[in-house]
């Protein structure tokens, strides 16, 4: 139960600070652990939810440009928001490397659709945790 929480606590720390590493899931694929699939999902439930949060600050970032920004920068913001829907479901398929944290913060940010931010980051990390087998 101990590795559980662990492995958690480390996918969280990992995908929400990129100074953070996964050393525990690394050490027991290292070692040849028989049950490879459990600490693989355990490791991806504490980055989903640390992308979940991410998300929701971008959302909660999305109302600082009215208390903060002048009118022309409001105005480049929204330009850059019609950039950034087109752009963003394809660049969250990179949400799990060290620059993506930012990627889910912007998403949050521009207001993409929750469902397809949830799908394109479910999706990465589909991705990211398959790899090593690969």
């Amino acid at each position: 139960m101990e590795t559980i929480v662990a492995l958690v606590s480390e996918g969280f720390l990992a995908r929400l600070l990129p100074s953070y590493a996964e050393t525990t899931l690394k050490a027991m694929q290292a070692f040849g652990n028989t049950e490879r699939i459990w600490p693989i999902l355990a490791a991806a439930t504490g980055a989903l939810f640390a992308s979940a949060l991410l998300y929701v600050m971008g959302i909660w970032m999305r109302r600082l440009p009215a208390k903060v920004s002048t009118e022309a920068q409001q105005a480049r913001i929204e330009k850059l928001r019609t950039v950034a829907m087109q752009s963003l479901p394809w660049l969250l398929i990179l949400s799990p490397t060290p620059v993506g944290g930012m990627l889910i913060l912007a998403a949050g940010f521009f207001g993409l659709r929750p469902i397809v931010a949830a799908l394109a980051i479910l999706g990465g990390e589909v991705l990211w945790r398959i790899s090593p087998f690969l």
